[in-house]
């Protein structure tokens, strides 16, 4: 268990596993119980157990792709770009402070020079998952525009449909959030 928790960017926590999810703390039982400090749900806790049994440990490339080019996107690319990426974007046209709050509650980093994007934020749903949320700004005769990158392991730590799942959960989560 300690070698397992370690490879996955987790650790041990007396007889659970940690997992830091969006800058918060989930303990994970022998049962697989899932709790912790704030709401958990089954958007986070199916893709987060999926992580902990599936995930190879590979270490981050440090290269960001598209939902598309990771493997099985293709088919489902659309629908992502619907319920994740656009509905994100309508979201970042009408809070403006959107970014700044995924920062600071979400633990976020921003990012500078990254697809010349006006603003890019780095996320991490799970340890060895981060997403990049790349939004340009509209201007003039132009449209907003929003962006969500993966690096390119992400499909070897999760299978597309729970990528899929954690992040539209995690757009829901943003949605709500802004809401309150």
């Amino acid at each position: 268990l300690p070698a397992a928790a370690a490879s996955l960017g987790a650790r041990l926590a007396g007889e659970k596993i940690a997992v830091t999810c969006l800058g918060k703390n989930f303990f994970v039982d022998r049962q697989g119980r899932v709790t912790s400090e704030c709401h958990t749900h089954c958007g986070l806790t199916i893709p987060l157990l999926t992580y902990l049994l599936d995930s190879n440990g590979d270490a981050l490339a440090g290269r960001w792709v598209s939902f598309r080019e990771l493997e099985g996107g293709p088919p489902m690319n659309a629908l992502f770009e619907q319920r994740g990426e656009k509905r994100l974007q309508r979201l970042a046209d009408s809070h403006p402070a959107l970014f700044n709050d995924l920062v600071t509650i979400f633990s976020g980093k921003a990012q500078e020079n990254i697809f010349a994007a006006d603003t890019a934020v780095v996320l991490f749903p799970l340890p060895r998952l981060p997403v990049l949320i790349c939004y340009w700004r509209p201007e003039e005769d132009l449209n907003s525009k929003l962006n969500i990158f993966f690096d390119e392991t992400a499909d070897l730590h999760l299978g597309i449909e729970s990528i899929f799942e954690l992040t539209i959960g995690m757009v829901m989560m943003f949605e709500k959030r802004a809401h309150k």
